[in-house]
């Protein structure tokens, strides 16, 4: 099994996000393999995948989004599966100083590909579009800003503890570093932030991580 993550059209219409495996039984009939290098800092704003495709990165740090807020990270050895079509679309963003090396080969649209979600995908997909409908629904209400919404959420304590990797309290660093902060408060890619007492306030409650998320799918407001 090789760990993978699939975009995909949801029963909602919209671009979903979901992890999980590729296994080499049942694999669609691709066409030739390409090889595609991406300068690094490069973004690519809201989209589809024009055609189905496995993606294959082999140099380069990405963060993905779907319009919903859900985000991953893509490292070396990562597969992506792009089989989002239609509806509301994905973005992504280098997050370090390495070009984006990949390769890709696509499949005819109507194959089944091989990924497999993970059985914690399996159990927690519902939940996750019920918390994503609400969270699309308090977006049309109310876009998130810094100040008002993500910078209350950092206490001096929280602030003194990552002083070393990046400031908490200032807007630019917190939007530059965005991606490794969301991926740090739900515990992946290191010890989960803010750290337990008496360094910090110790993780963060459901709700706080979701208007983060929130606030990085709003596009990152002063």
């Amino acid at each position: 099994m090789i760990r993978a993550y699939r975009l995909y059209n949801g029963p909602d219409g919209n671009s979903h996000a979901e992890r999980g495996s590729v296994h080499r039984d049942n694999l669609p009939d691709t066409e030739p393999i390409h090889f595609k290098e991406t300068p690094a800092q490069s973004s690519y704003d809201w989209h589809n995948a024009p055609v189905p495709e496995y993606v294959i990165t082999l140099a380069g740090a990405l963060e993905f989004m779907t319009v919903g807020g859900e985000t991953f990270m893509i490292h070396p050895g990562d597969i992506l599966l792009a089989e989002d079509h239609t509806g509301s679309r994905h973005k992504w963003r280098l997050v370090n100083d390495e070009p984006w090396k990949r390769h890709t080969s696509s499949w005819r649209r109507g194959q089944i590909s091989s990924f497999r979600q993970t059985r914690h995908e399996l159990q927690s997909r519902r939940k996750d579009i019920s918390r994503n409908h609400s969270n699309r629904v308090r977006t049309m209400a109310k876009v998130t800003s810094y100040q008002s919404d993500i910078r209350p959420l950092f206490t001096e304590r929280d602030i003194q503890a990552m002083s070393k990797a990046f400031n908490l309290a200032s807007y630019n660093d917190v939007k530059t570093h965005a991606a490794i902060i969301y991926d740090r408060i739900r515990g992946i890619g290191g010890a989960v932030m803010p750290p337990p007492p008496p360094r910090g306030e110790g993780p963060w409650p459901q709700d706080r991580i979701e208007l983060f998320a929130r606030w990085m799918a709003d596009g990152y407001q002063p």
